[in-house]
């Protein structure tokens, strides 16, 4: 009797073999669930992942865009810039490092632990874009 992947990984996901997180506030990641298999589960399909990627990724580019012009601001006054908004601007490029890192793992999230990431990674680009706001407004001020 041959025993597909799928058949073996929806054993090992109903058996609970590797649930639970990994303890460090990030969602589960597991090898025992395949992403195209897990919608008749009540998780999430591949299809599904890549549909929230691209529509992440959309936003990101918009986000990206807005960061890259106030970059050329901040270049242009030169030593006029402020440490406060330099701290910012470096917490803007970092918070966006995060986000990459972040959606690279989209892939590897469990269906179990994938709302959880996908409302992690939806706070963190809505914090990021607060941050960009208030970055600029500050800069606005200190005109």
């Amino acid at each position: 009797m041959t025993v597909s992947r799928a058949a073996i990984a929806a054993i090992l996901l109903v058996s609970g073999f590797g649930a639970g997180c990994s303890g460090r506030g990030q969602p589960e990641v597991s090898a025992a669930s395949s992403p195209a298999t897990e919608s008749s589960a009540g998780g999430i399909t591949a299809g599904e992942r890549q549909d929230y990627r691209d529509a992440l990724e959309k936003r990101l580019e918009a986000i990206d865009r807005r960061l890259e012009a106030l970059d050329k601001q901040v270049k242009a006054r030169g030593g006029q810039v402020s440490r406060e908004t330099q701290k910012a601007m470096d917490d803007l490029r970092a918070r966006r490092r995060d986000i990459s890192r972040q959606i690279e793992r989209i892939d590897e999230v469990s269906a179990s632990g994938w709302h959880s990431f996908r409302r992690g990674l939806d706070k963190a680009v809505d914090d990021l874009e607060g941050a960009y706001n208030r970055t600029l407004e500050t800069m606005k001020t200190n005109q």
